[in-house]
């Protein structure tokens, strides 16, 4: 059965809740199915084999032992090939899954220059990037768990709100290079926030049409992978230069999160006594250095 998709935030158009829903479900299903052929692999297969023949592989039934590895294997190899080419049919993003595309400034997400679809660019870039963030760790939490699109939609949303015009300053001829770093880093602020609110790396250890919610990254692992993506387009600028690349960009972003994951904490810790005043601090002591 199917569980009932979650409320539409009020500028959230219902269209796209249902298409990242949906996104969303046939990604939890591949990688079920990728979890259950490796459990079949490393799991049943060599337990079958030894129930069948405890004497182990060098015992006088080593071809079984062989040819239930091998059956294992082939079974592992079929579902991965077709949930690949499922995803592929279902979903044309070459370019985000190799990250061979250009990131833009953090303030050109917020832009709204999409009316039809104002979070569109920013769900698709920051879903990818905290894909392949995740897909770069290997403790055991990161191994079992997946990006939910719709998470960072909904992050989209809570900045738009909370910024209240925040990122349509960075245009305006007015504004001193300090005014505008001090704008950065407060949108940085308010988009990391916002992404740990939402939680959109989740353990995926339950069929995705199971009556249960998601399991939650803890917040330690959450923030290294959510950091590291808002610091990838958050050092870009105008003239970012091969920094732009998001390959690049996501590196040094991890590179920045692994160091500095223990400042970030703590200033995230303090937010709801300072409004984010030592969360912006950290931002723009880091741009100050990159």
């Amino acid at each position: 059965m199917i569980p009932p998709s979650p409320p539409v935030l009020p500028q959230q158009s219902a269209l796209t809740t249902a298409e990242l829903t949906l996104k969303d479900g046939l990604r939890a299903l591949g990688l079920n199915v990728q979890l259950g052929a490796h459990w079949l692999v490393e799991d049943l297969g060599p337990k079958l084999a030894q129930q069948i023949d405890p004497d182990g592989i060098n015992g006088r039934r080593e071809k079984l032992h062989a040819l239930v590895d091998s059956a294992a294997r082939g079974t592992l190899s079929t579902l991965v090939t077709v949930q690949q080419r499922a995803s592929a049919k279902a979903m044309a993003d070459e370019p985000y899954r190799s990250l061979d595309f250009t990131l833009l400034p953090l303030a050109d997400y917020f832009s709204g220059a999409n009316r039809s679809n104002p979070s569109g660019l920013f769900a698709e870039v920051f879903y990818w990037l905290l894909r392949h963030a995740l897909a770069a760790r290997t403790d055991t939490p990161a191994r079992h768990a997946m990006v939910h699109q719709l998470a960072v939609d909904e992050a989209f949303w809570i900045v738009q709100s909370a910024q209240a015009g925040l990122a349509q300053r960075f245009d305006a001829s007015t504004d001193t290079d300090i005014d505008l770093a001090q704008d950065h880093a407060a949108l940085c602020a308010r988009l990391l926030r916002a992404l740990i609110t939402t939680e959109p790396v989740r353990v995926t250890t339950l069929l995705p049409w199971a009556h249960a919610d998601a399991n939650t990254v803890p917040v330690p692992e959450l923030l290294q992978v959510v950091l590291a993506a808002v610091l990838a387009v958050g050092c870009v600028t105008a003239s970012g230069g091969n920094l732009s690349r998001a390959a690049d960009g996501l590196r040094l972003g991890q590179q920045i999160a692994m160091a500095r994951r223990a400042s970030f904490a703590a200033a995230l810790a303090q937010g709801a006594r300072d409004d984010g005043a030592a969360l912006s601090a950290e931002f723009t002591f880091i741009f100050r250095h990159t």
